[in-house]
């Protein structure tokens, strides 16, 4: 319902989550009038179709708009022209900073970068100096450089992989590098799509057909593979410590899914960061190969006698 209504103001909305979407209003001026005359009438036809509040950014760039939204949660709107772009932007922490982190954070802040105004002050080269590719990215953002279009595309509710047992099997071991291979699976899907979820469930189903489902939720999305895994793992086993009878299918999915949009931690958790480089290292020997080039050792399954 709330991205329909964006719908019918504009073709070019890109979906952040259920809740939160990128709207391109450039060319609706015809039909809606001036942008800023726009994003009222979106607030008021979003809480008449849902019941719902929200806030609205209007800026000329992505990142401006999204921190512009965020200062007026849960309902209202805040409409930054160019002129005002550099005033707007000077005086936000650092930590509004796309991409900034705990870790990078405290980096910018031990470099003398505690605010917006920190880096427009100072010189391109200065910033690189200091803090290399992410700090260069960081000064174009807080100049209000965000040249990013807004990209339309539907993405699915979910992502999942299940099998069904020829034989109700209990073996537990079997039962979770069957898993282990669905959830590599469905991550490796996940981030050739461009997306990251926030919600793995667990699906399994018995001989007499009951299905029962098990979830964990992220509180921020993830493509990361090893993420999932832990999570799936630990509601599988939770599963088999108590309630353990012979299945016959086992499935995971991913879901609460979002567009893969917003800017990576400029100076990411280091284990995070070697887990998503492993991850897209291993994607592309599978794309080049096979996607059976590249397995974890746990999730080769023997064959049964």
């Amino acid at each position: 319902m709330f991205m329909d209504v964006l719908q019918s103001f504009s073709p070019l909305v890109e979906s952040l989550s259920l809740d939160e979407a990128f709207v391109d209003l450039s060319g609706t001026q015809r039909l809606f009038g001036a942008p800023a005359e726009t994003v009222v009438q979106i607030v008021a036809r979003v809480h008449e179709a849902t019941g719902l509040n929200c806030s609205i950014g209007l800026a000329p760039s992505k990142f401006v708009a999204k921190i512009a939204s965020d200062l007026r949660k849960p309902r209202g709107v805040v409409i930054v022209d160019s002129e005002g772009l550099m005033q707007f932007l000077a005086p936000l922490d650092i930590s509004r900073m796309w991409g900034v982190g705990p870790v990078a954070e405290e980096r910018f802040r031990r470099q003398g970068y505690a605010t917006f105004a920190d880096l427009q002050r100072v010189s391109e080269a200065k910033v690189f100096g200091d803090l290399g590719d992410a700090g260069r990215h960081a000064w174009q953002l807080a100049q209000g450089i965000d040249a990013r279009d807004v990209v339309p595309e539907r993405a699915p509710k979910s992502i999942g992989q299940e099998e069904t047992f020829e034989k109700d099997t209990l073996d537990i071991d079997r039962l979770r590098q069957v898993l282990l291979g669905q959830t590599e699976s469905v991550a490796r899907r996940l981030r050739r799509q461009g997306l990251a979820a926030r919600t793995v469930t667990l699906k399994l189903r018995f001989s007499d057909f009951q299905t029962v489902t098990r979830r964990a939720t992220f509180s921020v999305a993830t493509n990361i593979g090893l993420e999932f895994w832990s999570s799936a793992r630990e509601l599988f086993d939770q599963w088999a410590s108590k309630e353990a009878q012979p299945l016959r299918l086992i499935g995971v999915s991913l879901g609460g899914l979002e567009a893969q949009t917003h800017i990576a931690e400029l100076f990411p958790d280091p284990a995070m960061d070697r887990q998503r480089r492993l991850d897209g290292a291993a994607d592309a020997i599978r794309a080049k190969f096979g996607v059976e080039a590249v397995n974890r050792a746990a999730a080769i399954v023997r064959s049964e006698e």
